[in-house]
């Protein structure tokens, strides 16, 4: 039978327990005071990521060049109702945003400006333009400019009517014409045409360097076949206003009867966008609602490419937004982290205006 402890032993045996409950509450602190740390530091992390509106570049050490930032895709994309997009800044050939670049969308009449390239690349401008029978060809919901029959057309005419009021029959009118005489055969059937158009517009896309895109019409309407890509689009646009009579049309509101649909451009519309000058929009219901815009401020300039909108008021808002978030990227570099939120006046005053 073990002896009774004495009264020393008893308190030794005390004082080490307590020391080791003290012990154990210490090392506990400590621990929940690391956790602390860490997640405070992983919030303050977050938080900055979400607030910062650019991400530039880092500049290798050792060199003194200096990297034009970025817009932050994840504030930028919380405001987009947009599948694909791009903002291209062309004065410091700069993508500021993208979204979806290169993933196969459907251009819908966004085509038309690859007709509209063709139709200035392989064809005289005192080209003469008459109706025939490839109208028979044009889907019967397609957008019209009410071309009429035995009615000859200049070249900026049925651009005109191409670009403007977006007309299915301006392209097939363009497509059937340009065929006939850059083959020099004006008997040309009308279907061989168009499918000799096609070729070219397929040709030249890959020349001007689209690498991902396939055109079965001339404009737009819609087929599984025919696609393309946000990064081509930009290309497509960036060429067709490279000719100034494309460039001159695509800036106009309205010519005669035939009214422009990009709303950028109307001053009576909510969508107005003061220096907006193109290009070109386009829907179908498989497509949805898609602009190819271009912008000018202070000497820079911009180019968005939306596709995939569900709503057509919001692709005009969207283009304005990134237009604004992109001049006061040029016109105020950042130099230190700015909040992304300070630059929305511009989409809230639109958008409370449009409702």
């Amino acid at each position: 039978m073990p002896r009774p402890l004495t009264e020393r032993e008893l308190r030794r045996r005390r004082h080490r327990r307590r020391k080791r409950i003290v012990l154990s509450i210490f090392f506990l602190l400590l621990v929940l005071i690391v956790i602390l740390i860490v997640s405070l530091t992983q919030l303050t992390v977050g938080l900055v990521q979400d607030c910062i509106w650019y991400q530039p570049k880092e500049t290798p050490t050792g060199t003194t060049t200096t990297t034009y930032p970025t817009l932050d895709y994840a504030s930028v994309d919380s405001v987009l109702n947009m599948y694909s997009a791009i903002l291209y800044d062309a004065t410091h050939d700069k993508i500021l945003f993208e979204k979806n670049p290169n993933d196969v969308v459907y251009p819908a009449s966004l085509t038309k400006m690859l007709t509209a390239i063709v139709a200035c690349e392989f064809c005289p401008d005192n080209t003469t333009f008459t109706i025939g029978d490839e109208q028979e060809l044009v889907a019967w919901d397609a957008s019209t400019a009410y071309l009429q029959p035995d009615t000859p057309y200049t070249k900026e005419e049925v651009l005109q009517a191409l670009l403007l009021p977006s007309g299915a029959d301006a392209a097939y009118c363009i497509a059937a014409n340009v065929a006939k005489v850059h083959e020099n055969n004006m008997q040309m059937d009308s279907q061989q045409a168009i499918d000799t158009f096609i070729g070219y517009m397929n040709s030249y896309a890959v020349e001007i360097g689209c690498t991902n895109s396939h055109f079965v019409t001339p404009d737009g309407y819609h087929d599984p076949d025919h696609h393309t890509t946000a990064s081509d689009m930009l290309i497509i646009a960036r060429k067709a206003v490279s000719y100034p009579l494309i460039k001159k049309i695509v800036a106009t509101h309205q010519v005669g009867e035939w009214i422009n649909g990009n709303l950028l451009l109307d001053p009576e519309d909510a969508g107005y966008y003061p220096y907006a000058n193109g290009i070109k929009t386009g829907y179908t219901d498989e497509a949805g609602f898609n602009l190819a815009a271009s912008a000018t401020r202070n000497g820079v300039e911009l180019y968005a490419i939306l596709i995939g909108s569900t709503s057509p008021e919001y692709r005009f808002f969207n283009a304005s937004t990134l237009f604004e978030m992109g001049f006061n990227l040029a016109e105020n570099p950042p130099t230190t982290t700015t909040a992304f939120h300070d630059y929305f006046d511009y989409f809230t005053v639109s958008t409370k205006k449009a409702k």
